[in-house]
């Protein structure tokens, strides 16, 4: 069964999904406590990512008080429980995978993985049940604070003060036209990124209880100014960049490397040496051992490009960004290179992860665990963001 953005396609008793009624868009506010699952947080988010391309049975569109089903494997319908319209939508399931539902590997909604022992959940959003398939971990997995986006009115949430995790960076899944039509693109997805790494950070230094002996205030230092650095590129506009987007941001890869280079793998020698105003320990040539160190010695190039180490002002950084070859010499370049979204997303993570690692390290009264799982989402959206970059060139 195909479903059309105007007017539907009739399914298994001739069910056709529509746009919503008018009565149908009312506020949707599920009930809970002061901690919950993330499982339960991940439904709701998918839910609230999806609604504006949700395509509804006839019984909704007439009835919006009737119990609705909404399945986190198909984002973009909703029906009643009528047996027709839940048929409907398994159909529209099936069709998108190709094969019968029977023979489809069990996969958790939240974590993703396949051919595990599920469970088959739901969660109550006003007059919609979220239904989902979780596995054994992800249930059991430590409650976490509730963020006031899960709680708020559906009409309040675009609205709110931004808080950590509380905007969804996760492309949704699903072949509809409709889906398609509202998938964040690319640049979204990447600063999105970048200002989940720069809620952390803030978060972080916001929750550090004061004093901090000398080690521990390099590391709460450096965090604050790649903080201040992510805010200032966040709140700026994009545009089409500019010298001074494109030297704060590579002034905030430095600091963000330094930083989590220290936490991870720097020693009390290392934190001293900084400390140290004459040491000569810190300078730009050591940023791709640092990131290699961490594992990441493949975003240098994707993050700075391939001058990672000229020094502003010469000659090396004026050949690479402000002249161009001309005959018998050289032009002037007065174009600027913008931060690309992956460039962002990267960004965003390892300011993400770093934050996770400073939790863990300072006196704060956040959950690591609950930062590296926010992380952890960025981390997850990388192979997407790359490959609708992809697509678009």
């Amino acid at each position: 069964m195909s479903v059309e953005k105007e007017g539907g396609a009739p399914g298994p008793g001739g069910v056709v999904f529509r746009r919503p009624a008018a009565g149908d868009r009312r506020s949707a506010r599920p009930v809970l406590g002061a901690t919950t699952t993330p499982w339960v947080l991940d439904l709701i988010a998918r839910f609230r990512g999806a609604t504006d391309a949700m395509l509804v049975c006839p019984h909704l569109a007439e009835d919006p008080g009737e119990g609705a089903v909404w399945l986190a494997a198909v984002p973009d319908l909703r029906s009643c429980r009528r047996a027709a319209c839940t048929e409907a939508v398994a159909a529209t399931l099936e069709e998108r995978l190709g094969r019968p539902g029977r023979d489809e590997p069990t996969r958790c909604t939240t974590c993703g993985r396949v051919d595990v022992p599920v469970r088959g959940v739901g969660v109550a959003v006003g007059h919609t049940m979220l239904r989902g398939t979780v596995c054994e971990d992800c249930l059991a997995a430590k409650p976490v604070p509730t963020p006031p986006a899960a709680v708020e009115p559906e009409e309040a949430v675009a609205r709110r003060a931004a808080t950590i995790g509380d905007e969804p960076i996760a492309v949704r899944r699903g072949s509809s036209a409709a889906a398609e039509e509202h998938r964040p693109s690319p640049e979204d997805q990447g600063w999105r990124a970048l200002r989940r790494g720069c809620l952390m950070a803030e978060a972080c230094c916001r929750s550090t209880a004061a004093p901090l002996d000398p080690d521990r205030a390099v590391i709460g230092g450096l965090l604050v100014r790649a903080a201040k650095l992510a805010r200032g590129l966040i709140d700026a506009p994009r545009g089409d960049g500019s010298l001074l987007q494109e030297e704060a941001f590579r002034s905030l890869v430095r600091t963000t490397t330094t930083l989590w280079w220290l936490v991870r793998e720097g020693s009390d020698d290392d934190l001293a040496a900084f400390r140290d105003a004459s040491s000569r320990a810190w300078g730009a040539d050591d940023l791709g051992d640092r990131l290699e160190a961490l594992g990441r010695a493949d975003d240098l190039a994707v993050l700075l490009g391939p001058d990672p180490d000229v020094a502003p002002g010469s000659w090396r950084e004026l050949i690479a960004g402000h002249l161009s070859p001309a005959p018998d010499g050289f032009g002037l370049h007065l174009a600027h290179r913008p931060v690309t979204p992956m460039a962002a997303l990267v960004a965003g993570e390892h300011l993400s992860l770093a934050s996770a690692d400073v939790a863990a390290r300072m006196p704060t009264d956040l959950d690591p665990d609950d930062l590296r799982r926010l992380a952890e989402e960025v981390s997850e959206l990388r192979a997407v963001v790359a490959r609708s970059a992809d697509d678009l060139r």
